[in-house]
């Protein structure tokens, strides 16, 4: 299932990595990968089961709304915070993050290989 119109790039070093790994982990700490435009930054490889397809999700979101969509996902996560005074609960509740979750889930599964076992 070709899931993207473009190809991504996986950034796992250098400056701008850790810059943005600094900020946003102050914001949602445990983060694993950020995505921003069409670069997913890891910061585990490889990264879980789902992350990948999480990720590939929010550059299809960047694809449908450009930079708007970091606009809206900010005022809806700072929005959140302020109504919940919980940044993991921001970030949970936040429309982008439940559509990311929601898709990753139908992505995996519907790529998710059943081994059968017809020796006998």
């Amino acid at each position: 299932m070709n899931v993207l119109d473009h190809p991504i790039t996986v950034v796992r070093s250098g400056l701008r990595w850790r810059l943005v790994g600094a900020v946003s982990r102050a914001f949602v700490p445990g983060r694993v990968a950020v995505t921003i435009a069409r670069r997913v930054y890891a910061y585990r490889w490889p990264l879980p089961p789902g992350v990948m397809e999480h990720e590939c999700v929010h550059v299809r979101q960047f694809e449908r709304e450009r930079y708007l969509m970091w606009i809206r996902y900010v005022r809806s996560f700072l929005a959140g915070w302020i109504r919940t005074r919980s940044r993991q609960r921001a970030y949970a509740e936040n429309p982008y993050e439940v559509e990311a979750c929601e898709r990753a889930d139908q992505i995996a599964a519907a790529s998710r290989v059943v081994e059968v076992d017809d020796r006998s």
